[in-house]
Formats: structure tokens, sequence, C-alpha cells
């Protein structure tokens, strides 16, 4: 693993490059909040694990995650970010949650681009 790499994985900027990207685009194009809301659950969810390139998570822990109600609200605010090209997203099944994969790359600081 490069240096950079390594540095970028271990950083908290990424997280922030992260929130900084996904809040540009959202400027100026319509997300929903609940989009918005679930997406900003979803980078914590990657900080938490590392930034590994997928994390599994059902539909009923990201209900408990942004405190909804309703899995339909879940799922289209999934399929929106998902459309828009945010996230990357692979149906789970039976006992076997959904897989998700940060789409974009973080902006990240001066300092560690090059």
């Amino acid at each position: 693993m490069n240096e950079k790499r390594k540095i970028m994985e271990q950083n908290p900027t990424v997280y922030v490059g992260h929130i900084n990207g996904f809040s540009r685009v959202c400027a100026g194009r319509k997300v929903g909040l609940t989009a918005q809301l679930l997406m900003l659950k979803i980078f914590g969810l990657f900080a938490r694990a590392g930034w590994r390139e997928w994390i599994s998570i059902d539909n009923h822990e990201l209900m408990r995650e942004i405190g909804c109600a309703s899995e339909t609200t879940i799922i289209s605010a999934r399929n929106r970010l998902s459309e828009m090209g945010f996230i990357d997203y692979q149906r789970g099944f039976k006992h076997v949650p959904a897989r998700y994969r940060l789409a974009g790359k973080p902006e990240l600081p001066e300092y560690l681009k090059n």
C-alpha cells in the first residue's frame, strides 16, 4: 500500500472530504432530506468500519440509524442516492444484509494531493 493511501485511510480528513464533496453536489440538486441524512449516516458507518470498500447493513438498522419508521422511505432514499451516483448498492437477501460502497472520491485537503 502506498504511503498516501495509508495516510488517507487513517486520517479523519477523508471523512470530512466525503461530507464536503457531498454537500457541494447537494447544493445544486434535489436530493431530499431523508437521502441527505442517510448519506451522512452511511459516511459515519464507513468511517467506523475503517473505510473498507464495502459495508453490509440491513434496512432496519438503517431505519434505526436515522430514526425512520418506514422501510419504504429508507428504500426510496437509498435508491435516490444510488441513482445520483453517490453509492453503489447490492441487494441483500434473507438473513444477508445489503452491501454498500461509496461511489465518489473524497475531496482531499491540499497536503494530501499529488
